[in-house]
């Protein structure tokens, strides 16, 4: 059976979508596991030894620089996805 070049191109971007969530849920996941099961014992066993501003304003800053960071993340791999997008395209129109 043949598929035609917009269905091979709709394939390929769907394929690189559900791959672009994936990875955002391993960092989700590793967000959470970084502050679930690092981040809360160490916390736990410092709070004596340091105020408690210091980690509100860690707190505050991890609120702005998780999103940002994912963000960041999922505008780099569309950006990587669209030239591989353009790549393939380019490789099916030689052959």
């Amino acid at each position: 059976m043949q598929l035609g070049r917009g269905v091979k191109d709709g394939l390929i971007l769907l394929l690189l979508w559900i791959v672009a969530v994936v990875l955002i849920a391993v960092v989700f996941v590793a967000t959470w596991f970084s502050i679930y099961v690092i981040a809360e014992p160490l916390y736990w066993a410092v709070q004596k030894q340091v105020g408690a501003g210091s980690f509100y304003f860690l707190g505050l800053l991890m609120m702005v620089l998780w999103p940002l960071a994912l963000f960041g993340l999922a505008f780099g791999l569309l950006r990587l996805f669209g030239l591989v997008a353009r790549r393939f395209r380019g490789a099916a129109r030689r052959f």
